[in-house]
């Protein structure tokens, strides 16, 4: 199974074995066992049981799910989870992203008419580049760049006239479609560097700005927006509301200081061989650097190289130059903010080019020039390593004092700050690992070598091959690393097993309660945030970069036990029904009752807790609590007492929660001040059947823009086939 499930035996409570050493290959993707895998089970279960997806109230109060951009809920590979079991159709789509981005690298490069060879070892360092690996289970990295290729060589083909050019907004917007609205900003940024490149192109041959270029460049750009608004109305609404819940994530600036471009750029010469950089499991030596190991942008030692250095060789393509100095110059701009190191995913597509390019260009002289250098290189880096190595085994010892000494104070602050001795040992391993003649550093600094020398047949027939081999071979020793295989697997294995705690809060909590998970400081995470909803147990906070501005605002989605942890009273008015907390931790508050102990933990329940669904009769004030006779992610149905004039439902309001009565028409939930929704009813004498539908004007909104998009789309494609419809007189490697 190609998922990081040994985080969830390893690191997680209830599941974690006290006192057994941890045994983590990468422990960096724990968002996807606590955002991506869970958004694609919920997903499949709202396909499977309503037929669509749109809200989910298991986490936050109520979400609009639909609307999230980090759950890429209109990537081509979600329709594989309306038809296929979920592992089989996780699976698929891995595969069929990673494939996607293997034959479009390839497509592209060849369209160039470079030697299939190094298209190969272009299609490998691109698709096989750490940045794929490292963001590999979180599916926007690669759901939105396999598509890259694809759509540059169709921009391409419009370059020279070709009708294939039509297909450049269609691809455009698969791969927005594919990724989040970060990830959009990178395509764009993809696009503009293309236009620059090629009006700079223009105005040095004709001396004039070519404005219909640019006009027609903006126009496809345009309709390709407009053909993903179905993902981009939705998703920017939910934005726009995640900014009024508080949570602003990357502004303009440098998080980390004004230094920290300075030192950014310091390392990256370590992306030719990241190697002695660390790796997930053992020590981030990119953090002396104000950096991280997920920012490593690697695509393979000989590849990386010759990207830097064909930076300042004229004759090479302007794009490709272009693209790779813009992917290593905008992360050094106060972009880093909002756009993070990802922004070196342009670096990686630019940079793979152009070395395919520096390659294909390099006649003998100048290759019998670049293999000698290298060779250098090889050479004295081989030496350099052995120093190292040397210098290490002998002050082995006093290094790993320096660097426990080092991350000491931070250990306990870090959310697994419960395993010190796993932290030491990962040191360990990161000083052991540093020693060259282990295979770890071994293997792939001899596949460089290799590298370089199968240039020495690069004119001859079979030429490049070898280099290609060896690009893979490097890079697959670098990715093992960061995708995991979990064993035992079976095609019903649950992503969070069973246990004897979770049964319990199954049983002991109804499907119209909602609970929060506490814990005091320094042990491991009881019940990561968002687990719960694999099991169908509501939760009022959630962890999410997109967040409703609702009930949940302000109750800390980490609350500690004697720190953070709000009142029954305050948690009550906000539904909460139950407490669950380690077994051992005393909870305060006269309030909170013990419903049931469990193996690890206790489950207390909330005498103060507001009912979710609740109705006020005309002559009471008192809200009555009410049973729903369907309680459903997009549909609720309740029976109402006489003389109801007013439901109230402790969940989120969203403009698309609609109700109607007795089969009336549908009217709009209403907005209360603590950020719930509520219905006003005309009383009548009879009891009235209460419906409940969640159906988003956002969705209808960009559905209806993507189909205006699909028109104007078919009859751009129609009229460009009659008339001239791009700036050509220019040779085809602008």
């Amino acid at each position: 199974m190609c998922a990081p499930l040994d985080i969830v035996t390893q690191l997680y409570e209830p599941w974690a074995q006290g006192g057994r050493p941890v045994q983590v290959k990468n422990h960096f993707p724990t968002d996807t066992l606590e955002h991506y895998m869970l958004y694609r089970y919920h997903a499949q279960k709202s396909f499977s049981e309503e037929g669509v997806l749109g809200w989910n109230f298991y986490k936050n109060g109520g979400t609009p799910d639909y609307a999230n951009t980090m759950a890429t809920s209109w990537d081509w590979t979600m329709v594989l989870h309306r038809v296929l079991p979920f592992w089989t159709a996780w699976h698929f789509g891995l595969m069929g992203q990673l494939l996607c981005a293997l034959l479009g690298m390839y497509v592209f490069l060849r369209s160039f008419q470079y030697r299939p060879a190094l298209c190969l070892m272009g299609t490998f360092a691109f698709s096989l580049s750490s940045h794929f690996a490292i963001w590999f289970y979180h599916r926007w990295a690669l759901g939105g760049f396999s598509w890259a290729p694809w759509y540059l060589w169709a921009l391409f083909r419009t370059r020279q006239g070709s009708k294939w050019g039509l297909l450049f907004p269609f691809l455009l917007a698969l791969a927005l479609l594919g990724g989040h609205l970060q990830y959009a900003v990178f395509h764009v940024l993809v696009v503009a560097c293309v236009g620059l490149s090629w009006m700079g192109t223009d105005y040095r041959q004709t001396g004039k700005v070519s404005w219909g270029l640019l006009g027609n460049l903006s126009l496809q750009g345009l309709l390709a927006i407009a053909l993903a608004a179905l993902m981009f109305v939705p998703c920017a609404l939910a934005y726009v509301n995640t900014l009024d819940y508080g949570l602003v994530r990357g502004g303009l600036g440098y998080p980390d200081g004004r230094l920290s471009p300075l030192l950014n750029l310091l390392a990256y010469p370590s992306f030719a061989f990241p190697f002695l950089m660390g790796s997930p499991h053992t020590f981030d030596a990119y953090k002396l650097f104000k950096s991280d190991i997920q920012a490593t942008a690697f695509f393979g030692t000989l590849p990386v190289i010759l990207a830097f250095v064909g930076l300042f060789v004229k004759r090479l393509h302007p794009t490709a130059k272009l693209l790779t100095a813009a992917g290593l110059l905008l992360p050094l701009t106060p972009l880093l903010g909002p756009l993070y190191q990802r922004l070196l995913v342009i670096f990686i597509l630019g940079g793979t080019w152009l070395a395919v390019d520096f390659l294909d260009q390099a006649d003998e002289v100048a290759l019998h020039r670049l293999r000698r250098t290298l060779f250098w290189v090889f050479g004295i880096g081989t030496l350099l390593l052995l120093g190292l190595g040397l210098l290490i085994t002998g002050l082995e010892h006093q290094l790993l004092a320096r660097l426990l000494a080092r991350i000491q104070p931070q250990i306990a602050t870090h959310r697994f700050g419960a395993c010190p001795a796993w932290f030491t040992e990962r040191v360990a391993q990161f000083v052991s690992d540093e020693i060259p003649w282990r295979p770890h550093l071994l293997l792939p600094w001899l596949l460089f070598g290799v590298s370089v020398y199968g240039l020495r047949y690069l004119y001859k027939p079979t030429g490049g091959w070898s280099c290609a081999v060896a690009v893979m071979l490097q890079l697959v020793c670098y990715d093992q690393q960061w995708v995991v295989f979990f064993r035992p697997f079976g095609p019903d294995m649950d992503l969070y097993p069973a246990t004897v705690e979770t049964k319990a809060i199954v049983a002991a909590v109804g499907a119209s309660d909602r609970v929060l998970v506490v814990q005091k400081r320094g042990r491991l995470p009881l019940f990561p945030l968002n687990s719960l909803c694999y099991f169908g147990v509501p939760n009022i906070v959630g962890y999410d970069s997109i967040l409703p501005n609702g009930i949940q605002k302000h109750v800390p989605y980490l609350p500690y036990i004697g720190e953070t942890l709000p009142s029954a009273q305050f948690l009550g008015e906000r539904g909460v029904t139950h407490l669950i907390t380690f077994a051992d931790d005393q909870l305060p508050g006269v309030s909170w009752s013990l419903v049931r102990t469990a193996g690890k933990i206790n489950i207390y329940s909330n005498a103060l807790a507001r009912s979710w669904y609740s109705a006020t009769v005309a002559a009471d004030a008192v809200a009555l609590p009410l049973q729903p006779l369907l309680h459903q992610q997009n549909h609720r149905r309740l029976h109402l007492p006489p003389n109801t004039r007013k439901v109230a439902v402790c969940e989120n309001w969203d403009e698309g929660w609609k109700f109607r009565t007795e089969g009336g028409p549908w009217r709009n939930m209403q907005l209360e001040q603590d950020r719930s929704m509520s219905a006003e009813l005309s009383p009548r004498a009879a009891a009235i059947n209460f419906e409940m539908m969640f159906d988003p004007t956002p969705r209808k909104i960009g559905m209806g823009i993507s189909l205006l998009g699909l028109l104007a789309y078919v009859v751009y494609a129609l009229w460009a086939r009659r008339v001239p419809w791009v700036a050509t007189g220019v040779h085809a490697r602008s």
